[in-house]
């Protein structure tokens, strides 16, 4: 390999280049692994330099907007345009179908700029089929044991659409959860016992596929297409055994570069929200990886794309997760494309193992949050509410005021009746009110006198409270001993409770410290590229209307031409219609002198 044979020296180049935080690509058992596919082009643009098998060197172009000089990029595994399709396979989604026999799951995706080959990539050609038809042919050969289903859904404008529906009107999907898992309701689903109706079951879907032609590309994706396979023991065929999800996502474009206007600029906006969208969940998985006592909630429910991802990246099943990454190696799209390799970056780094509680709800109501009672450091029972966020994650734990009052209330016992009369708890209160105050005891006293009689009528076992200095304290004040226990411990729960709330209180001020810093960055980042689109398309019109004034120049100086030369003519057919004009009269003066002539030379004939 090309790495092996570089010095150190530049290894640390490399490294000081990489846009990645080290040089180390992600091992084989990682659970989210990044693969890249370069294009074949017919001419060869410089932008993309395959440096080895695991590492990507971006060089932008002159007419690109980036101000770096050189991006370096390491990931699993990057392959050379020439790599053939079975290649492709075997190296990325073959590991998917080998552990989905021993019960896990898998995800793969493929993600890019709009005709950069994602959807050759996972469906291919008669030639050349794609990772889904390779996954068909590879389960059905191992997969004697297993009952297999099959379900093909698109999201298309945010919206759930059954791709095996019948009928030209299909009616858009719910997305729903139950027991922490997404699902949608009425996705059919379809039992496949060979590779030939499998095969049928994807060409019926592929009609229904919502495709659109934009300038950049003729048969442009216009949705996300979900592929699911559910394989289900012989043994136990009511239960799922494992799942393989395979996705062809739609491309993220621009508007200007495509020239999408009505609905197809719809649907780029639904197209590139929901992938923005994918992209923050990503990086927020990572920062709270990377900050676990300040955790941000993921947005999985701002867009249908990322809530079906949400078990394959937070749940509790998930698996492996495939992340083919394609790439256009055109100078046109390299802006986009260097942002997607970016984004990619940040997913290599993201781990998705599921969490060691297996009750794990995501977003689960508060009637159903799971409780647990465990026993603290000194052996008394606590109720600890789990609650868990919409990213699976577990939230921070804090005993409940009104839980811990409950444990630490003393029970009843024949001694200790319950019940008292009036009488008694009257006559215990004004004795209590006729004691002269202490400016120098503790809560617990204070609690302790008020509380005294409450919870004996009989004399039950007491402790002595030390007397309190000072000359209004005479008499010794004695309270039962469960009284002061119980009130301790319930002064000990509540300290807790409030440093447990400084402590949140400090965390919420730096998160929202940190919060306020990002908003302000990406209004940076977001007013930035406002700014370069609107230079770009007011250079745009500024150029396109150049062209026309030239043009309508060059208009106005022809049309001058032709009225300098109609003029002309004019002139000279003028000067024309006057000498005929004149002839004319000439000719009609020679006419009446011929006319005289031979009427006198006819007298004169009559006079003979």
């Amino acid at each position: 390999m090309i790495t092996d044979l570089m010095t150190e020296t530049e290894q640390d180049i490399q490294r000081k280049l990489s846009y990645s935080a080290a040089l180390p690509v992600s091992k084989p058992g990682d659970k989210v692994q990044i693969y890249v596919r370069l294009r074949p082009t017919t001419e060869d643009t410089g932008t993309f330099q395959i440096l080895s098998d695991t590492c990507l060197v971006a060089n932008p172009p002159r007419t690109s907007r980036v101000t770096e000089s050189v991006s370096s990029f390491h990931f699993s595994q990057v392959f050379k345009p020439e790599t053939n399709q079975r290649e492709l396979f075997e190296q990325t989604a073959y590991p998917i179908i080998q552990e989905a026999l021993e019960g896990k799951n898998g995800l793969v995706f493929a993600y890019g700029v709009t005709n950069s080959g994602k959807t050759y990539t996972i469906l291919g050609n008669a030639e050349q089929p794609g990772i889904l038809p390779e996954t068909f042919e590879t389960l059905f050969k191992k997969s004697e044991n297993f009952q297999i289903t099959a379900s093909y859904l698109e999201i298309y404008n945010e919206k759930v659409y059954d791709l095996l529906a019948a009928g030209p009107r299909r009616t858009f999907l719910q997305l729903l959860e139950k027991d922490g898992c997404v699902y949608v309701k009425d996705l059919e689903e379809r039992p496949i016992k060979s590779f030939e109706e499998a095969k049928l079951m994807l060409e019926s879907g592929q009609k229904n596929r919502q495709i659109g032609e934009t300038k950049c590309n003729t048969d442009s994706s216009r949705s996300h297409c979900v592929f699911s396979l559910q394989l289900y023991q012989n043994d136990k065929p009511d239960a799922v055994f494992s799942k393989i999800s395979i996705v062809d996502l739609a491309g993220c474009e621009r508007g200007a570069k495509t020239g999408a206007s009505g609905l197809r600029l719809q649907e780029a906006s639904k197209i590139n929200g929901s992938l923005m969208n994918l992209n923050r969940c990503l990086e927020t998985l990572r920062y709270n990886q990377l900050h676990p006592k300040s955790e941000r909630p993921v947005p999985f429910r701002s867009s249908k794309l990322t809530r079906m991802f949400q078990e394959s990246l937070a749940g509790k099943q998930a698996g492996r997760i495939i992340m083919i990454v394609a790439v256009n190696p055109s100078v046109e799209e390299f802006d986009e494309t260097l942002r997607t390799l970016q984004y990619s970056a940040i997913a290599k780094e993201v781990v998705t193992a599921p969490s060691k509680v297996v009750s794990r709800r995501y977003a689960a109501p508060s009637s159903c949050r799971s409780r647990s009672r465990v026993m603290d450091d000194g052996g008394s029972p606590s109720i600890l509410k789990m609650e868990y966020g919409t990213d699976g994650h577990k939230k921070r734990k804090r005993p409940s005021i009104a839980a811990s009052r409950d444990i630490l209330a003393p029970q009843k016992s024949p001694d200790v009746p319950a019940v008292r009369s009036r009488a008694s708890i009257a006559k215990d209160r004004s004795s209590i009110a006729n004691k002269p105050p202490s400016t120098s005891r503790t809560r617990v006293q204070k609690k302790a006198e008020q509380t005294t009689a409450i919870h004996s009528r009989t004399k039950p076992k007491t402790a002595a409270v030390a007397p309190v200095n000072g000359p209004a304290f005479k008499k010794r004040v004695t309270v039962p001993a469960t009284v002061v226990e119980v009130l301790t411990r319930d002064d000990d729960v509540q300290e807790q409770e409030v440093m447990l709330l400084r402590t949140e209180v400090e965390q919420l001020k730096d998160e929202l410290q940190a919060k306020e810093a990002e908003y302000v960055q990406q209004e940076i980042h977001v007013r930035r590229e406002l700014v370069n689109e609107l230079n770009k398309q007011l250079d745009g019109m500024k150029a396109s209307y150049e062209a026309k004034l030239e043009e309508l120049r060059g208009e106005l100086e022809t049309a001058n031409q032709a009225n300098e030369k109609l003029a002309q003519e004019k002139t000279y057919f003028e000067g024309l219609c006057e000498k005929l004009q004149e002839q004319i009269d000439e000719c009609e003066d020679e006419i009446r002198r011929i006319e005289a002539r031979h009427a006198e030379e006819l007298q004169e004939l009559q006079t003979f």
